[in-house]
């Protein structure tokens, strides 16, 4: 053995690369971080403020002009929450959810009881926000209490709905790149003008513009994070090397000798084979 090339550097107990690699492909899902981090972010933090009514060309426009580079994904998602409660006909109240796995939540939204009824929905596992993302469809409820066929199919659902003045719902999928799915989510309240068939054209074009713009701006994203983390797997192998180089004028010991050597110091240490590197390297350096 050489000593140029060591398997264990790419041990996951060193984890140089930092994030580490999901489903076997380096670097992250940018979606799925954004389900994850739902889980402790509460419910007043994904609120998103509403606008003014705009048509829907002026919104897919804005949508089409967003630059990614500078938003951050969460913006991403705020901003497409905003411009579909402006554009959609009858939308009162708006939601995204995403779904990972088991895992849904509502990682934007523009009024209370789209994310009461979105979270009332998780919570049992089944509703139309959930059957949209899953299955990639439109489920329209446009008559929420009175038709009994919606009733028979989301029965708890409509019920809470009904209760919380709700009158009709509208969910659209959203196909992304990514192993998260996603569902845009209408609501309509009180004796608004309400969601009805002509909602659904609109929604759909929007629901399909939007997808869009979050495949782009997860690609994105997820490409960044690669880029980033192959450049500190770059400087976490260098540091590595310089150790070895130590270890290897401190005791005379071969390239494999000195690597084993810090890999028998990280495990002993319960730390990243990177730091330990690093923290020789720098004692050196100052000596």
């Amino acid at each position: 053995m050489s000593g140029d090339t060591h398997p264990e550097e790419s041990d996951p107990s060193d984890d140089a690369v930092g994030g580490g690699a999901r489903d076997g492909v380096p670097g992250s899902d940018a979606l799925a971080e954004l389900v994850d981090a739902a889980d402790d972010l509460p419910l007043g933090e994904r609120w998103v403020p509403t606008l003014p009514p705009v048509e829907l060309d002026q919104a897919i426009a804005e949508l089409a002009s967003l630059s990614l580079a500078g938003t951050s994904l969460t913006d991403v998602v705020r901003q497409v929450a905003t411009l579909a409660q402006a554009s959609i006909p009858g939308a009162d109240e708006v939601s995204i959810t995403l779904v990972e796995g088991a895992k849904a939540h509502t990682v934007a939204f523009t009024g209370d009881l789209a994310a009461q009824l979105d979270e009332r929905q998780y919570d049992e596992g089944s509703g139309p926000c959930m059957d949209a993302a899953r299955q990639g469809g439109t489920v329209p409820l446009f008559d929420l209490g009175r038709d009994l066929d919606d009733h028979r199919r989301y029965p708890r659902f409509v019920d809470a709905a009904r209760r919380a003045g709700v009158t009709g719902s509208l969910s659209v999928g959203m196909a992304v790149p990514s192993r998260v799915v996603g569902a845009l989510n209408m609501y309509a309240r009180g004796d608004g003008s309400g969601l009805g068939p002509s909602s659904v054209p609109a929604a759909e074009a929007f629901a399909g513009y939007a997808a869009t713009t979050l495949a782009n701006a997860h690609l994105l994203h997820s490409a960044q994070r690669v880029a980033e983390q192959m450049k500190a797997a770059l400087v976490s192998r260098a540091t590595i090397e310089q150790a070895k180089g130590v270890l290897m004028a401190r005791t005379g010991c071969t390239p494999d000798d000195a690597f084993a050597e810090l890999v028998r110091l990280s495990r002993s240490q319960n730390r990243k084979l990177a730091q330990v590197a690093a923290e020789l390297v720098a004692a050196t350096s100052q000596r």
